[in-house]
């Protein structure tokens, strides 16, 4: 196998033809190996690994880093098949991409599978669920909430670790289709499912930020900001900061669905989380820090959204002192 003869080894069924690997491998970049190899032809399922089918069409070629590193993975599993035959009779569907270890896209994904899941739940209840053990921590939230209130059964969920390659009967695989939430979307899983009005104390007000700062658990370097600034940049704008690592991804949710001032910074904080602002929220603004994403927003302004649901969206470059008067904004 080589670069340019790939996809001669691809399968594209969404099911499993026969007994498959699937394995999970390092970071790379800012995305996780995944992998199912059929067990007889040695043949790859090209639903396992979002590079092979969602992201094809703008990275292959010409993302050698990833697809050289999965031709390399490739190559060792079938050269040095190790099988791990504990859920070799099981049949499965995986709820991971990936961006199983965090940023917009694995949040994106999850709510992509978890909304065909739930939607079609009849066609699943013979099937195990596969979740990556070392998620992110808000996507595992979201799964353990979908057991709490007894949408999956906890007694279905195989915790899978990486670097260990795993044999399963059979694995059934929802395709992801957002790399991205779509413009406009109304995801309705939260407002159906994840909104819990009395479960959380009020808040002193109802403006709150995210802004990526020096505690979060980033996944790229660009527009981090130092905690004290962002502290005192709320203390001064009479903001109420929300740390998502400091909390359940549920409560984060239901923080910012019951706001009317939010703010965030460009990137995972705003992207992933402007979908979970309800028609109460009146404004939205977005801070742009680093060259990084300065170039970015820069190149996609033109088509970026400027109304979601009820509230008006305003786009602002600021340094990483956050030198800007909100109330000149607000």
């Amino acid at each position: 196998m080589n670069i340019e003869n790939l996809f001669d080894y691809c399968l594209d069924n969404n099911e499993t033809q026969n007994k498959t690997i699937y394995f999970i491998g390092d970071i790379i970049e800012n995305s996780i190996f995944t992998i199912s190899i059929d067990n007889n032809t040695d043949k790859i399922y090209s639903y396992s690994n979002e590079w092979l089918y969602l992201l094809k069409p703008l990275y292959y070629p010409s993302n050698t880093c990833i697809y050289d590193n999965l031709i390399t993975y490739y190559n060792t599993i079938i050269n040095n098949k190790n099988l791990n035959y504990s859920y070799a009779e099981l049949n499965v569907i995986p709820l991971i991409t990936s961006f199983s270890k965090g940023t917009l896209h694995g949040y994106t994904g999850l709510f992509f599978m978890l909304n065909e899941y739930i939607n079609n739940i009849n066609n699943y209840n013979n099937y195990y669920i596969l979740v990556y053990l070392d998620s992110q921590q808000g996507l595992l939230d979201i799964i353990n909430h979908f057991v709490d209130i007894n949408i999956i059964n906890k007694e279905q969920i195989i915790y899978i670790s990486s670097n260990v390659q795993y044999l399963f009967n059979s694995i059934k695989f929802i395709p992801n289709e957002w790399h991205a939430y779509p413009l406009n979307l109304n995801i309705e899983l939260v407002d159906k499912y994840m909104i819990k009005q009395n479960n959380y104390l009020p808040l002193e007000n109802d403006k709150v930020c995210i802004i990526k700062s020096s505690l979060s658990d980033n996944r790229t370097s660009c527009g981090i900001i130092n905690e004290e600034v962002i502290n005192l940049f709320c203390i001064k704008n009479n903001l109420y900061f929300l740390e998502p690592t400091k909390m359940n991804e549920i409560e984060l949710i239901n923080r910012i669905y019951n706001t009317k001032i939010f703010v965030a910074s460009w990137g995972t904080a705003y992207m992933k989380n402007i979908v979970y602002i309800s028609n109460m929220c009146e404004k939205v603004i977005v801070f742009i820090i680093g060259d990084d994403f300065i170039n970015q927003y820069n190149s996609t302004k033109h088509y970026m959204s400027t109304k979601y649901k009820n509230a008006i969206i305003s786009y602002h470059i600021v340094d990483t002192e956050l030198n800007i008067n909100l109330d000149e904004i607000i």
